[in-house]
């Protein structure tokens, strides 16, 4: 599989390097959350598209027909790798990463 995205790694917007990388190679893209804090919960999924309930095989045999896609926000993440909602996600994630660094920098009771 490739990936689209990884919230921790690249923030919110979905990282258009790996979506290139994984189309070039003809890879599904896939996106992915790490939950280490409560801030890292984000709406970013995987939607996977199963013939009967998700089991184990459902979902193994669905991934392996390629019947899944990366969700930003209930959208197709992949359509935030380029154009204007691109574009957009990664101006506000670079200001967002910059903002982060000086408030973390600021200390209670100073």
């Amino acid at each position: 599989m490739g990936a689209c995205g990884n919230r921790k790694y690249d923030g919110i917007a979905p990282n258009r390097e790996a979506a290139c990388l994984a189309a070039a190679a003809d890879l599904g893209r896939f996106a992915a959350l790490d939950f280490h804090t409560s801030r890292q919960f984000f709406p970013l999924a995987m939607s996977i598209e199963v013939a009967g309930p998700p089991t184990a095989g459902t979902l193994t045999n669905a991934i392996r027909k390629g019947n899944f896609r990366p969700e930003f926000i209930g959208l197709p993440a992949l359509r935030f790798t380029g154009s204007l909602e691109g574009t957009t996600l990664q101006a506000m994630e670079a200001a967002r990463r910059g903002l982060r660094r000086g408030i973390r920098a600021i200390k209670p009771g100073h």
